[in-house]
């Protein structure tokens, strides 16, 4: 098969890419062609023009970007960009567009989180049939997520966090996506279909940041603070970590919802045991060794 991963140099498409390049020839999209390989077409991810020599031939298209770290108004730069890859593969002929979302939670949603909503219709309101897999934390040690609790626990005796910390997550290592999407692709049943992804374990923010300060020999004081915002949250990870602004206040504004999965609508088309917390964390600091 050949399959085009838009959004190839970030953490889970450098992933998916060193994977499937085994068995699949494989075309990395991209704005600058200083980070990818010889195998990669530079395409401005807001015109579908430009798409046109990475999605010839295509039978599968990864869509894995996301406009948070651009700042400003993320969500419309992530628009014109679902619109554009949305055309750019149906002139192309694609087969089929899979999609890693996040978990998209009940309630009202934060900014970050409707914008990842949007994108998803607007890339199943064009010809190729879309599968959007929704995932809450992906733990890696180039995931941003990761790194802001790595870099927290590292740094701070004393942590003190919002209310939100008691909100419930379950994370899933980097690996257990891999292999879902990679299973995804060729199954068929799944076309149309939105799934969600996770752990074997449900978790607290705040037992996450517990769990992952012992592992690293850390024991730092978690302090739960009723009045401090999202917004006074991520002001303080300016400071803290080295994780831009604009994503760390997006993720944080997230974490008031729990992100656990809902059905298990994953298991008709995969059958998969994912890796536990403590081991994900494990292989994530043995791999740094």
């Amino acid at each position: 098969m050949k399959i085009a991963v838009a959004g190839g140099t970030g953490f889970v498409g450098s992933n998916l890419l060193d994977s499937l390049k085994e068995g699949h020839e494989t075309v990395c999209i991209d704005r600058n062609r200083s980070d990818v390989s010889d195998k990669s077409v530079v395409a401005d991810v807001s015109e579908s023009s430009e798409y046109q020599e990475a999605l010839e031939d295509v039978d599968v298209a990864f869509y894995l970007i996301h406009g948070m770290s651009q700042g400003g108004d993320f969500s419309e730069i992530e628009r014109e960009c679902a619109e554009a890859f949305r055309d750019a593969c149906g002139e192309a002929g694609v087969d089929r567009i899979i999609y890693l979302t996040g978990m998209i939670p009940d309630g009202k949603l934060s900014k970050h989180m409707e914008s990842r909503t949007k994108t998803g219709e607007i890339l199943g309101s064009g010809d190729p049939d879309l599968t959007e897999v929704g995932a809450a934390i992906i733990l890696g040690w180039q995931g941003s997520s990761f790194q802001i609790m790595y870099q927290i626990v590292k740094k701070l005796p004393v942590i003190l966090g919002p209310r939100s910390l008691n909100s419930k997550v379950q994370p899933i290592h980097i690996d257990d996506v891999i292999y879902y999407l990679e299973e995804l692709m060729t199954d068929d049943e799944a076309r149309g279909e939105y799934v969600e992804i996770g752990g074997p374990e449900v978790f607290s923010y705040g037992e996450l940041l517990e769990i992952l300060g012992k592992q690293t020999g850390r024991r730092p004081l978690l302090l739960r603070v009723p009045f401090l915002t999202p917004r006074l949250s991520s002001y303080g990870m300016r400071f803290v970590t080295d994780v831009d602004y604009s994503l760390a206040k997006a993720l944080v504004e997230s974490i008031k919802h729990d992100m656990v999965v809902r059905n298990d609508s994953i298991d008709r088309f995969v059958e998969h045991e994912c890796m536990s917390y403590r081991d994900s964390i494990q292989k994530i600091l043995d791999e740094r060794k």
